[in-house]
């Protein structure tokens, strides 16, 4: 299991550092927390070892969850709870920065996680644009409108990305961009990438459809260049960034990973065996 080589990792670097402590108190000639020290580190070697022979395994295991057995009606909730229901079960799913072109050649950075890859020739991605509380229209959405193209960036999940994805989610006047709150460092370049992503997706806005009864808009975007840190396709990209439920973001799931490949196989009879 990851979450065991984790683990294993974390003692690890608690005993080096124990080692540094002991190290640093010989040299000053402190030798009286010495022998708490090294009892900390039998310690931790003891527990490395249950973890490595997986006699901790079940410590790492899951329970498995209790069967749906009720039901709430959707439609009758209100707004916030019917969110948290709905991303609670749809989610994790990644959590980008949308970076679309304002007039004047600036950025304007927008957090999106209403986002997915819905035909691969052409290259279609469908993403949905809610308006603002005060029913204003998403500067994204009226940016790709009028210039045609955007910047979708992907991160990994760490902390130094999180006052990015803050000065993204928050909502600004149409004239005001978001990068010019970051700082130099955080720019977006001229393909409207931030330095901090992992990944990202330039995308050519396509066309937009209504939905019954909904204020969000879905638009359809054309994928026209994948960035990544090499050119062949990555299988998944680890720990990448994403929301999980309403308003919690952290990195992808960490549990071994189980392939399903059964979509690869011809389509056959109801009384083809199976295997």
């Amino acid at each position: 299991m990851i979450e065991e080589q984790i683990v294993i990792r974390f003692l690890e670097q608690c005993n080096d550092y124990a080692h540094r402590s002991i190290a640093r108190k010989k040299e000053r000639g402190e030798e009286d927390d010495i022998t708490q020290w090294k009892s900390y580190i039998d310690f931790n070697d003891h527990a490395i070892e249950e973890i490595k022979k997986g006699e901790l395994r079940h410590w790492f295991e899951q329970s498995s969850p209790d069967p749906p057995t009720q039901s709430v009606d959707l439609e009758a909730l209100e707004h916030v709870e019917r969110s948290t229901w709905l991303t609670a079960l749809l989610s994790p799913r990644p959590l980008s920065v949308f970076a679309t072109k304002q007039s004047n050649g600036e950025w304007n950075l927008s957090t999106i996680t209403s986002c997915m890859h819905v035909s691969t020739k052409p290259p279609y991605v469908l993403a949905s644009f809610s308006n603002h509380r005060d029913g204003e229209i998403r500067d994204s959405l009226r940016h790709l409108r009028h210039q045609k193209v955007g910047t979708i960036n992907f991160f990994s999940g760490h902390d130094d990305v999180l006052n990015i994805i803050n000065i993204a989610a928050r909502p600004l006047k149409f004239d005001i961009s978001e990068s010019e709150q970051l700082s130099t460092d955080e720019q977006p370049n001229m393909h409207g990438i931030l330095k901090q992503s992992v990944a990202a997706l330039e995308v050519e806005y396509v066309q937009e459809y209504d939905m019954p009864d909904a204020v969000a808009k879905l638009v359809l975007l054309r994928a026209k260049r994948a960035w990544y840190h090499h050119i062949d396709a990555p299988s998944f990209i680890p720990g990448l960034m994403c929301q999980s439920g309403i308003d919690r973001v952290g990195r992808m799931l960490i549990s071994d990973p189980t392939l399903i490949t059964s979509h690869y196989e011809n389509i056959r009879g109801d009384d083809a065996p199976t295997t």
